[in-house]
């Protein structure tokens, strides 16, 4: 165990880098302290910050293969963590809300679609966000299915009434075929 003479944590010599100019053969600061101290010294100087942008550069020309496996075991390993990141970032920008506000909606829709009640989203494994189009506000957190059917309709009043009406007037009509078209299709 060690102290950390910049954050004061008793941490384990495994947590400091190697300095073999020390007494003990490791850094005063341990590996999380370096590391942010490195971060600021290199986002105020800008020569730094170049330098830092050259060496990046030149290490993926030397071996672009080993980076690009570093990036893919690294998106497997953090899959959920990504996931969960992205999502925020899209919520934030497309329509400036943030996680909670999401959660929010949904519980106050009992967990489900605001339109059909259902609890599966369908599609992307999440409830989209319906909004108004013209102000760009937030009206409901609505399934695949739901939010494909609004789409389709263009929020326009007039032609989910024309609709309402079509399948109105044709469920009261009686037909002589008795079984449906692709059920037909499907007896020997």
């Amino acid at each position: 165990m060690k102290k950390c003479s910049k954050c004061g944590g008793i941490l384990s010599v495994y947590m400091f880098t190697n300095q073999p100019s020390s007494g003990d053969g490791k850094s005063a600061w341990c590996r999380k302290c370096k590391a942010a101290h490195e971060r600021d010294r290199i986002r105020n100087n800008p020569e730094l910050k170049e330098q830092s942008r050259i060496n990046s550069r030149n290490r993926y020309r030397k071996n672009p293969e080993l980076l690009k496996e570093k990036v893919r075991e690294y998106s497997l390993k953090n899959r959920e963590s990504i996931k969960k990141r992205t999502h925020k970032r899209y919520l934030k920008k497309i329509y400036n809300i943030t996680p909670d506000i999401y959660n929010d909606k949904l519980v106050k829709q009992g967990g489900g679609c605001a339109i059909c009640g259902s609890v599966l989203p369908g599609g992307t494994g999440r409830f989209h966000i319906d909004h108004d189009h013209k102000t760009g506000n937030m009206r409901g957190l609505l399934c695949f299915m739901c939010n494909s059917g609004l789409g389709m309709f263009k929020d326009d009043l007039c032609l989910f009434d024309k609709a309402y009406h079509y399948l109105d007037v044709h469920r009261h009509i009686i037909t002589d075929r008795t079984i449906p078209l692709w059920e037909k299709n499907q007896r020997p």
